[in-house]
């Protein structure tokens, strides 16, 4: 399948590492896997099931708690989950953060890759439809989205 595996984070002060498949997903029906590994053990530590995701990134939230931030594959929306120091999901925290639907000179874009800077989350969206049209021929864009403390949501700051 070539889509086994389209996401991929690493969080160095834990030695977890967090990947997204969408094998056995169609077009029809979400099936992907988020799976939490333990790199020391190798070993998959816990997962979150019927969940297609491309973009992965370790950050700690608001609050200083470590989160994955995930973006989904078939809308332009980014969640999180908290993750705990035994390498498990705290499901009950799952939230969604921000929608990039609306957004850029395309108003479609998924998030193909999340990183952080301070404040900041920095996404790049482009399309994606479940094909294998070469990458080189989807045209990106760059969000910027900062921390909006008393508004408790993520603001757009701009896109290139």
């Amino acid at each position: 399948n070539p889509f086994g595996l389209l996401g991929i984070s690493y969080d160095c002060l834990q030695q977890t590492m967090a990947v997204g498949s969408v094998a056995g997903s169609d077009r029809y029906n979400e099936r992907g896997v988020i799976y939490l590994l333990d790199v020391e053990s190798k070993k998959i530590t816990d997962t979150l099931r019927n969940t297609d995701v491309m973009g992965l990134a370790f950050a700690l939230d608001e609050k200083g708690n470590k989160r994955l931030y995930f973006g989904k594959t078939r809308t332009g929306e980014i969640y999180s989950v908290q993750v705990n120091s035994n390498g498990k999901w705290i499901r009950k925290s799952k939230r969604k953060e921000l929608t990039l639907e609306g957004y850029g000179p395309r108003g479609d874009d998924k998030a193909r890759k999340i990183k952080f800077s301070g404040n900041q989350m920095i996404v790049s969206g482009t399309a994606f439809n479940y094909n294998l049209q070469a990458s080189s021929e989807k045209p990106e864009t760059v969000y910027t989205f900062i921390w909006l403390p008393k508004e408790q949501k993520w603001g757009l700051i701009q896109y290139q």
